[in-house]
């Protein structure tokens, strides 16, 4: 039976570290159920419908085995491009991609982190450089350039791609674009399927700032060690 709980300190809080930030909940692996790992586990617990104690107990942590086990069945290129995004929005993003494949609609990040420069590269096409114009922001003016964004397109069982706003693969009556909206903007998302100049795979979270703001933190300094803005 498991029963770990605030200022336990032991190598059973120590895998248990582990396993959390085996769903991308970036905390420190240091053996200590302190406040940080406590805030992990309720976090887990709301997003589980268990009770939230900050308690690990059976239930609790055969919910997290099963959540890493089912991790396995997300895209790896997905994966990979979100164990980069900002730390405060990594563990959720992964929670809600995993709501999407529980709906039956499965889908490929294909845009998380991007760099000033490939932004800057990014709003030179269509303008200075050949093909469509893709963008109207400059580098350091995306919610890409801090890791507080993605973008997706739906993920056929044959590996192939889709970004139909219109498909309903699982046939029930539901576009499927529109159910991963749905399921982020429910998380507090924005949608770049709402803007005047659309973005229609584009999904982001603001904390309350404006892009000139986060520009403004990077430029200071504001960041932690790893270098994401601190929102």
């Amino acid at each position: 039976m498991k029963n770990l709980k605030p200022g336990d300190k032991n190598d059973e809080v120590l895998d248990l570290q582990k396993k959390l930030n085996q769903l991308f909940y970036c905390i420190d692996e240091d053996s200590d159920y302190g406040n940080q790992t406590t805030t992990a586990v309720k976090t887990f617990q709301k997003r589980n419908s268990l009770p939230e104690t900050g308690l690990i107990d059976d239930a609790t942590y055969n919910s997290i085995i099963a959540d890493i086990n089912y991790t396995n069945s997300i895209d790896k290129a997905s994966l990979n491009r979100l164990a980069v995004l900002h730390p405060k929005i990594r563990a959720e993003v992964l929670h809600l991609v995993k709501l999407c494949y529980k709906n039956n609609v499965r889908i490929r990040v294909v845009q998380g982190y991007r760099t000033f420069a490939e932004q800057d590269a990014l709003y030179a096409q269509g303008r200075t450089k050949p093909g469509q114009i893709v963008t109207n922001a400059k580098g350091g003016l995306s919610n890409h350039n801090y890791s507080l964004a993605i973008d997706f397109c739906l993920l056929h069982p044959d590996s192939s791609i889709s970004w139909s706003e219109f498909e309903d693969a699982d046939h029930d009556g539901k576009k499927d674009w529109m159910e991963v909206v749905q399921i982020f903007k429910t998380a507090g998302y924005d949608s770049g399927i709402d803007w005047k100049f659309k973005d229609n795979p584009h999904l982001e979270k603001m904390f309350g700032y404006t892009i000139r703001q986060l520009l403004e933190l990077h430029t200071s300094g504001k960041v932690d060690k790893d270098g994401y803005v601190i929102v």
